[in-house]
């Protein structure tokens, strides 16, 4: 409706996708002239929209190109508005960019990394580590975080953070996802059968994934999947992840916790961290995010906001991790001020199933 209110004829509006639109303008007589409309469109898309209470603000990315400059016919315009709107995409993901001919270069290198993507995943070229997580109070190990590493053919080990935001725009998140989940599961079921009975394994869940189609029915359907394994598994979501369709999140996150899988809201402290999301969410616990603990014995208002986080969770009856605990002075100060549980390279880095196994045995 923003859009066709704007764009009168003898300019031309599609929509050409689920979220994208063509926009020609024939009746500009300058590039400047087209940019104040552009500016125009792009300040009323990016005014919050109140759905259920909450502010919704929406991101845009355009692209714009102009005969005959850079194409002599629509399809040259087309094609290169859009690799245009690719560029604004992998840069900030909000606003616009004019063509020019070095993003072709950017999408050409762009479309390799989706190539190899894709072929990691059918070729499965990913394995987890594990990072140990400890109780606060006897520093006794009760669990892990699963993290997913990339080795592509030539040993070349991608973090994922290389990967993930591509493979969420790809939508390959989902058969990423679906892998880690059957890996997850196979690991549990192979700990539970050698006698580790107590191991827990958190894992990292796209905000992608919990708003699709289907994630309970896929859970249920992966093979060596039942009641025990569920009670062992922890998803970890992040509030960036939930924001754009809090009310599905909210949907999932009840099914999931139905089947005894626990939730826990990752990174907090670096996102919006409304109180209202602590209170709606059905969670387990709360992460506090590792920038916020590096910083915590530097200030003394990040300290005093430490504190009240705890504390807060702890009366909404939901347990405190703190992760990125890299020191014996961050360790002592998270155990003092109230964290039930901890992880970092402190207390342990992420290391193979088999040194995991190492661990559990001496519990035994």
């Amino acid at each position: 409706d923003i859009l066709s209110d704007i764009i009168k004829p003898p300019n031309f509006l599609a929509r050409t996708g689920g979220d994208e639109f063509t926009i020609i303008i024939s009746d500009s007589h300058n590039k400047n002239e087209t940019l104040r409309l552009l500016d125009m469109i792009l300040s009323e898309i990016r005014k919050p929209w109140v759905i259920n209470e909450h502010d919704i603000f929406i991101s845009v990315s355009a692209g714009l190109a102009f005969f005959p400059e850079h194409g002599e016919n629509f399809e040259e315009i087309s094609k290169n508005a859009d690799i245009a709107m690719t560029h604004v995409k992998e840069s900030d993901k909000d606003g616009y960019a004019i063509y020019d001919s070095s993003m072709v270069e950017k999408t050409w290198q762009r479309m390799m990394k989706i190539s190899k993507l894709r072929n990691a995943v059918d070729k499965k070229e990913f394995y987890l580590d594990y990072q140990p997580i400890f109780n606060m109070i006897d520093r006794r190990f009760i669990g892990v975080e699963a993290l997913i590493r990339w080795k592509e053919a030539d040993g070349n080990i991608i973090s994922p953070g290389e990967f993930i935001p591509l493979a969420e725009e790809t939508g390959l998140i989902h058969d990423i996802s679906e892998w880690v989940l059957q890996t997850v599961c196979k690991q549990l079921n192979l700990w539970e059968s050698i006698g580790f009975n107590n191991c827990k394994i958190a894992v990292n869940l796209s905000g992608k994934v919990l708003t699709g189609d289907n994630l309970t029915s896929i859970i249920k359907n992966i093979d060596g999947i039942c009641d025990s394994v569920f009670q062992k598994i922890e998803f970890e979501i992040t509030e960036t992840a939930i924001i754009n369709d809090f009310e599905k999140a909210i949907k999932e996150l009840i099914n999931l916790k139905k089947l005894g899988i626990k939730i826990s809201l990752d990174d907090f402290g670096t996102g919006y961290s409304s109180l209202t999301y602590l209170q709606k969410l059905p969670l387990d616990s709360i992460k506090i995010d590792r920038d916020f603990i590096k910083h915590i014995l530097s200030e003394d208002a990040e300290e005093s906001m430490f504190k009240s986080i705890v504390e807060m969770a702890h009366d909404l009856d939901l347990k405190v991790i703190a992760e990125g605990v890299e020191t014996e002075e961050q360790f002592r100060f998270v155990k003092r001020n109230g964290c039930d549980m901890a992880q970092g390279y402190y207390l342990g880095r992420p290391v193979s199933p088999e040194a995991i196994e190492v661990i559990l045995k001496q519990l035994i």
